[in-house]
């Protein structure tokens, strides 16, 4: 079934009640898994600190990442060679 078919009250889930994964894991060498979640715990540490300078008054407005570090680098590591993003 497609995301698109689904009742908009129907949540997605990735792990169950007792954290087992449902549907299909990912074929992620450990090596990749753990290069993904270095670059989550890096944009973690830069949106602290360009969060702190925003409310310094030392830089310009600053949309914080928190909380959303998985979508932004989980959708980059998705990325290949010849794909294109544009914002």
């Amino acid at each position: 079934m497609s995301v698109f078919d689904r009742p908009y009250d129907d949540p997605v889930r990735v792990l169950d009640e007792e954290g087992a994964v449902v549907g299909d894991v990912p074929d992620v060498d450990d090596e990749t898994l753990v290069d993904i979640y270095r670059q989550m715990r890096l944009a973690r540490h830069f949106d602290a600190r360009a969060v702190s300078l925003q409310r310094q008054g030392r830089m310009g407005t600053y949309p914080p990442l928190s909380g959303q570090e998985g979508a932004q680098v989980g959708s980059a590591a998705a990325l290949g060679e010849d794909d294109w993003v544009v914002p």
